[in-house]
């Protein structure tokens, strides 16, 4: 019986709500882990010695593998990081590389949270 991989995507909010909930997530791990983030990781996965033995041939490390794995189009049992995929990732990256820079040339940005309530936000200088 082949396992079928589920898709970890979920339907994409808003950018905002998406840098706020992986910043707060982020935040939350950082105190809970005692300053340490692990990778990010649905479940471990058992490596055979097959995959090992595969991805010395090809050349294909294990950081490859976790982006497959972390960036990649389900298809059954595969997941699938083809040129489309890695075009679709580099283009998030840039996004968020521009208001990265952004950001840097204001100075910084403060958001006041409380109670899981935006209150405010500003410049930081």
């Amino acid at each position: 019986m082949t396992k079928l991989c589920i898709s970890k995507r979920r339907a994409q909010p808003g950018l905002f709500r998406a840098v706020f909930s992986k910043i707060k997530q982020s935040i939350i791990d950082y105190y809970i882990n005692g300053g340490y983030v692990p990778p990010e990781t649905e479940q471990a996965m058992a490596i055979s010695k097959h995959i090992v033995s595969r991805m010395n041939t090809r050349g294909i490390g294990k950081a490859i593998v976790d982006l497959a794995l972390a960036y990649g189009r389900c298809d059954k049992d595969k997941y699938v990081l083809d040129r489309r995929e890695v075009d679709r990732r580099l283009d998030e990256i840039n996004r968020e590389r521009g208001l990265l820079l952004k950001v840097r040339d204001k100075g910084g940005v403060v958001v006041v949270v409380a109670d899981d309530n935006l209150i405010t936000t500003y410049n930081k200088h």
